[in-house]
């Protein structure tokens, strides 16, 4: 199978994955898209909304939707600094911090693995890899911008 054919397929797995939505604990289902976000808060408490779009790799519409749905379940509060009114910032409320844990448990436990072959590889495999990513970012970014046509 060819590198471009495996890529082809881990991304058609992970958009059916995002249609998936899994128990992390709080009394109802969170789609990988939220769970993401709240994670991306938990780990930056007091992220503002751009901040949080240019970490998800989405739109602020779309950061400002997920946002706003997250804020209506209770796992999450929008608030606004006394020195700077403008801007708004997130933290997790107490049920967003129990999927954010809860998330945090399941991820470390399934990512063990991979993370294990990745510390055995040289600092090269890792730059290598990197770099391969950010390739794909940039091809990704790209047939967004074009609209996927095939010019």
């Amino acid at each position: 199978m060819s590198f471009m054919e495996i890529f082809i397929r881990i991304i058609n797995k992970h958009i059916a994955n995002q249609k998936i939505p899994k128990d992390y604990g709080v009394g109802f289902l969170l789609y990988p898209s939220e769970i993401h976000t709240i994670a991306v808060i938990g780990l930056n408490p007091g992220i503002n909304c751009m901040k949080l779009s240019h970490k998800m790799g989405v739109t602020r519409g779309a950061t400002s939707q997920i946002v706003n749905r997250l804020e209506k379940k209770n796992l999450i509060s929008k608030y606004k600094k006394e020195d700077n009114k403008k801007e708004v910032y997130l933290k997790l409320d107490k049920l967003g911090l129990i999927a954010f844990r809860n998330q945090k448990a399941i991820g470390d436990k399934f990512y063990k693995e991979l993370y294990k072959k990745v510390e055995d590889a040289s600092e090269k495999e890792i730059e290598f890899l990197e770099k391969i990513f950010n390739e794909l970012e940039y091809f990704v970014d790209m047939r967004m911008n074009d609209g996927g046509s095939d010019k």
